[in-house]
């Protein structure tokens, strides 16, 4: 009985000891913006920029997500999915479209990087969306960070990005990052 209750004080232990060392970093977005396609085949997308800081260079992510609230086209639609893809190419909030400066339309991504989410249909759509696979590869240097594009995966369906009421009044949305930092010998 006493092994049981010290192996049990032991991973308690070590459980806050995690915490400890664990962190929070709430990163805002400094550039958005919505594209739309002249094309109907292409739906409307959302882009978003953010930098990282170094300190997540010393330790490891846990896991990110970026939130934000839109309003898309759903219709009679419950569900909606959504990509998130990190960009190739700079962009500037109130100088990009569809097709520029894109060299493919709607947007230069690594699809091959795509992270999927669902949207549901609900009073208010806050979206919290994985990315923490990007993240990881943004801070490793593995990967130059111009930002996400989220693409909505099925037809028919364009976004809108509103203010999330979270969020202060001139962030439209926010990147959380948990991250465990190394421990120091």
């Amino acid at each position: 009985m006493e092994k049981k209750v010290l192996l049990l004080v032991i991973c308690f232990f070590f459980l806050f000891a995690a915490f400890l060392n664990g962190a929070e970093l709430k990163i805002e977005v400094i550039k958005t913006a919505t594209i739309d396609s002249t094309n109907k085949s292409f739906y409307g997308r959302l882009l978003f920029k953010f930098d990282l800081p170094s300190q997540l260079e010393e330790g490891f992510i846990d896991y990110a997500e970026i939130i934000f609230k839109s309003e898309p086209n759903m219709s009679n639609a419950r569900t909606v999915v959504l990509g998130a893809y990190p960009l190739t190419r700079d962009w500037e909030e109130n100088d990009v479209a569809w097709d520029s400066p894109w060299t493919d339309e709607g947007g230069d991504y690594i699809d091959s990087l795509g992270l999927s989410g669902l949207l549901l249909k609900s009073k208010d759509y806050r979206i919290a969306l994985d990315i923490t696979q990007i993240v990881r590869l943004w801070v490793k240097k593995s990967l130059s960070n111009y930002g996400l594009v989220l693409i909505p995966l099925e037809s028919e369906y364009s976004l809108k990005l509103l203010h999330h009421p979270d969020l202060p009044d001139d962030v439209n949305a926010e990147v959380r990052i948990f991250f465990t930092a190394k421990e120091k010998k």
